[in-house]
């Protein structure tokens, strides 16, 4: 395990998907935290996850979900007056930043060879109409 009960009680009340904050309530908010602390803690890949974590699809889009919705940021920033605590959810956050950058590069690869497939198509629809 990754978090004590005490910072699990300072922590539960902040996340989505809990009893008070409407819409559907999560399975075990603690568990998914638990297995983001693994995955960062450890830097296996996500195929990797132990199964008492759960599916390990289902905790990396969760994660994804969570830090396209910038909840990983928004904790770190409730959590300044528990350091310890903070700290592990700044692991996350620094994660999720890193993946949202590796993500844009991709974006931008494809991107840049689509173009490049683009042009190579219409320089070869040119060539074809040269009369000789």
């Amino acid at each position: 395990m990754f978090l004590r009960d005490d910072q699990w009680l300072q922590l539960a009340p902040l996340l989505l998907g809990n009893k008070y904050s409407g819409g559907k309530t999560a399975k075990d908010n603690r568990l998914f935290i638990e297995a983001i602390l693994w995955r960062v803690n450890t830097l296996k890949r996500w195929s990797d996850l132990p199964v008492e974590y759960g599916s390990w699809n289902t905790c990396y889009v969760r994660f994804r979900r969570w830090n396209e919705s910038g909840i990983w940021r928004d904790l770190v920033i409730a959590l300044n007056d528990f350091p310890e605590l903070a700290s592990e959810i700044q692991k996350i956050a620094a994660y999720g930043a890193l993946s949202d950058v590796q993500a844009m590069a991709r974006m931008r690869r494809k991107v840049s060879r689509k173009n490049r497939e683009s042009q190579f198509s219409l320089s070869m629809e040119g060539s074809n109409n040269i009369v000789g």
